[in-house]
């Protein structure tokens, strides 16, 4: 090939290369013109767009608002309407209804006047124990903790607190309990602060301490749990004595743990807790212990006055025990009598002590030994409370009390509201207790404004205690508002509950077993003489002419703080404060065996 043929073809193939990339170029030339053309249609579509978008969004604001103003602006003129309505009506009222305006006053009023109804001084030592509760509680969920080295306020413990505000008789008995392990009898006059003492021992006691009483109500008072419940209704009630052993125990394993794991066990209102019963738990707890040691080993602390309300026994278990026993008090059980209880007796009265002669009056009738003269000072608070508004009225049973509080409400006019207890857990094996007799609430609760009402629970915000008194301000279907000590607050639904024992992480615990949501409040122109024990008032009416059972008149009278504040419905005698021999002989026996000891 000769040079000129090389120098064509190579020409040729750089004029192919030439084209095809001029190809190329125009291709790629005509595919951008074509996105520019897209970016320019996009561009003035949104030029377009958003200002129709924009004035589109005005419109549709600028409606809303000229519809809303034009609401707001008929609002307004019908409130003004109403408000002239009102005027004019306040107006004609004034004129024409004397009787209405007096009601009104008397509704704007209640505030002032429950400020009146509750024991303050009372009032406020509880408070006290609640405050000092809640703040420790508070300190301990946050997990603070306050530096001793920068001269910042180191707060005092609970138990501090506590001990400052317990009696010197209080505290040596407080001490007793957390220091010893022996059997112990805790016992004293209306309002000398037992109960008060047990919660502070609770409170303080390093060692596992299992709580009881003899009845639901009682329970929920200490926060424990009920004999029953515990030791198995079964054994307490059903099984003789004698016939308790290994295989007839009906109890199951948790029951049986904390029945063994226990360090102490304390029984409230004691005077209640009939002799077979006290056998009985003895003898359960030698049988889940393995041991012949009296009460299983354990130590039991007693609390409760046996001048006070007696055991509850049909004829035929009053009969079958004064053969057995010769009695129906737990003192008079073998296991009693043997147990060694060292008595402890607290005399400092915190309820009556502004009123010695009635302290001292109370004292007598306690003991049996009631004087002509205190028969005829009591007697001469015989009034006729018919006319008196505000007052709480004691009566033995049940059905006068209801019958009273049925009356007053009907005497009230306007609506009455009805509000259900409803049971919301129930861990019971065939079993529905009666709500009234496991918590302080009423199943079906009925209510006016302007009732008298009385609180049946402490309240967590320290507004109110069990047994303060208020007046009902406003109803609603699921909601309330009483009047306390001249302020008004909002009540709701609470929970009540009936606990069981258990041990959980080497502690004893109580878990809930029934449980029931209702308000906090009870009708208060009556109750029995059972639902008002461990309460206190400064103005009191009752009726003792009837009591059925030795210690329900001196419960009833103990509950007032003073002579002047006691109405008597009907006149006294001596029968009616009537104390059993049985509690006589066994109290004086133990004060001269306690003289002889100190």
């Amino acid at each position: 090939m000769t040079f000129e043929t090389i120098i064509s073809v190579l020409l040729f193939i750089l004029a192919v290369f030439f084209l095809v990339d001029r190809a190329n170029s125009k291709r790629e030339r005509d595919s951008q013109n074509e996105e520019i053309s897209d970016l320019k249609k996009n561009v003035s579509n949104l030029s377009t767009a958003v200002p129709k978008a924009i004035q589109a969004n005005n419109e549709s604001q600028n409606k809303r608002i000229d519809k809303n103003y034009a609401t707001l602006s008929k609002e307004l003129l019908r409130l003004s309407q109403a408000l002239q309505e009102v005027i004019n009506d306040n107006d004609e009222l004034k004129k024409e209804n004397q009787e209405l305006r007096e009601r009104l006053a008397f509704y704007t009023e209640i505030d002032a006047e429950s400020g009146e109804i509750n024991n303050t001084e009372d009032s406020k030592r509880a408070e006290k124990l609640l405050e000092s509760i809640d703040l420790d509680k508070e300190f301990a969920a946050l997990g603070s903790s306050m530096p001793t080295d920068d001269g910042m306020h180191i707060p005092e413990s609970e138990n501090d607190r506590e001990s400052r505000i317990l009696d010197d008789e209080q505290a040596a008995a407080l001490s007793l309990m957390l220091n010893t392990s022996s059997n112990l009898f805790i016992t004293g006059k209306a309002g000398t602060g037992k109960s008060f003492l047990l919660s502070a021992f609770v409170r303080q006691a390093k060692k596992k301490v299992l709580v009881l009483a003899p009845t639901g109500i009682s329970a929920l008072n200490v926060g424990g749990a009920t004999l029953h419940s515990t030791f198995g209704f079964r054994n307490l009630v059903h099984l003789d004595v004698d016939n308790i052993r290994p295989g007839t125990v009906t109890l199951n394993s948790e029951k049986r743990l904390v029945l063994q794991e226990t360090d102490t066990i304390v029984i409230d209102e004691i005077s209640m807790v009939r002799a077979d019963t006290m056998d009985k738990i003895d003898r359960i707890l030698r049988v889940i212990n393995n041991t012949e040691e009296l009460f299983g080993g354990k130590q039991m602390i007693l609390f409760g006055d046996v001048f006070q309300l007696p055991p509850i026994t049909s004829k035929t278990e009053e009969e079958y025990l004064v053969d057995k026993y010769g009695g129906i008090f737990f003192f008079l059980s073998s296991a009693y009598q043997r147990g060694n209880f060292h008595f402890t007796e607290l005399t400092i009265n915190h309820r009556q002590k502004d009123d010695q002669k009635f302290f001292d009056i109370l004292n007598r009738v306690r003991e049996g030994s009631v004087t002509a003269d205190d028969i005829r000072a009591l007697n001469e608070r015989k009034k006729d409370v018919s006319g008196t508004r505000r007052i709480l009225t004691l009566f033995p049973k049940k059905a006068d009390a209801e019958s009273i509080n049925r009356f007053e409400l009907e005497k009230i006019e306007g609506r009455e509201y009805t509000y259900h207890a409803e049971v919301v857990l129930n861990k019971y094996d065939n079993q529905n207790p009666n709500l009234e007799n496991v918590f302080p609430i009423t199943k079906e609760l009925k209510l006016k404004v302007g009732a008298l009402v009385m609180m049946v629970a402490n309240d967590i915000g320290r507004r109110w205690v069990n047994g303060t008194m208020g007046i009902v301000k406003r109803l609603e279907a699921d909601a309330m508002q009483i009047a306390i000590n001249g302020r008004t607050y909002d009540v709701l639904k609470e929970r009540f509950t009936q606990s069981e024992a258990k041990i959980v992480d080497g502690k004893i615990e109580y878990e809930d077993i029934f449980a029931v949501e209702q308000f906090p409040v009870v009708l208060a122109y009556a109750i029995t003489i059972h639902k008002s024990q461990g309460m206190t008032y400064p103005r009191l009416a009752c009726d003792v002419s009837r009591c059925f059972a030795a210690g329900q008149a001196y419960v009833a009278l103990s509950r007032c703080t003073s002579l002047d504040g006691l109405y008597l419905i009907k006149g006294i005698s001596s029968s009616a404060l009537r104390v059993d021999r049985d509690v006589q002989n066994f109290y004086l026996s133990q004060r001269k065996q306690y003289s002889m000891s100190s």
